[in-house]
């Protein structure tokens, strides 16, 4: 998942980061994403298939400043989905590692709920590049 940081900068001087105490100020900084799971009528899993990156993912993306985990998801939906959509419950969240180029971050994940036909594109999993491919399930 795409995230980017949302630390704030020491020397803000408007908005909530000016307000900040000294203490809050010297904490680290997490990058935060919203992803959220859709499902079809057969109970499979949207991924969309990103045109600026690998591999395969649930739709989402970085939460900007300011936002909420749950407007994040709203908003990102609309992007990549052009949906006008809420979000059900929290799922979970999950910790991102570090990796090149990239700090740690945090996921928060939603349920999407099913989607009806003609609303999405059904690829057999068969042509999705097995890079990135995860088992679910036992």
């Amino acid at each position: 998942m795409s995230i980017v940081s949302l630390g704030m900068s020491t020397a803000a001087s408007e908005g909530p980061a000016a307000e900040l105490s000294e203490y809050d100020r010297k904490l680290p900084r997490k990058r935060v994403a919203a992803g959220v799971l859709f499902f079809d009528a057969d109970g499979r899993v949207m991924l969309v298939d990103p045109v600026y990156k690998d591999p395969w993912e649930i739709p989402g993306g970085a939460v900007e400043r300011d936002e909420s985990p749950r407007d994040g998801a709203v908003r990102e939906v609309k992007e990549e989905l052009g949906l006008a959509w809420q979000p059900g419950q929290l799922l979970g969240i999950d910790w991102v590692g570090p990796r090149p180029g990239r700090s740690e971050g945090m996921v928060a994940v939603f349920d999407g709920g099913a989607l009806g036909p003609g609303q999405v594109a059904v690829v057999p999993a068969e042509t999705v590049p097995l890079a990135g491919r995860v088992a679910l399930g036992g």
